[in-house]
């Protein structure tokens, strides 16, 4: 391949949105899982403690799902900084 040649922006873009997305994705549902693990911990211990009683939808909705959208959004974010650096940065020069 010769050294000047860059692909079409368009490939790029696409490359740069698909790993985005990607790992948006598996970090969403990273933070889902360990949201849900938390909460069922959290109304486990509230039950036998007798604060409250053992509801499951509760780990669901009170704290899995706040942690997968917060997730969600500081991978979203920090995916697309990490990307459009990588992209600006210079191209590296192989040493002969």
């Amino acid at each position: 391949m010769n050294a000047h040649h860059k692909p079409p922006r368009t490939w790029v873009a696409v490359a740069i949105g698909a790993r985005v997305l990607i790992i948006t994705v598996l970090a969403t549902l990273l933070s889902f899982a360990l949201g849900l693990f938390l909460g069922i911990v959290g109304v486990a211990l509230a039950n036998s403690a007798g604060l409250a009683h053992a509801s499951m939808a509760a780990a669901y909705r009170n704290v899995a799902f706040p942690a997968a959208v917060i997730g969600m959004i500081a991978a979203l974010i920090g995916m697309i900084i990490m990307e459009v650096r990588e992209y600006r940065r210079p191209p590296l020069r192989m040493a002969r």
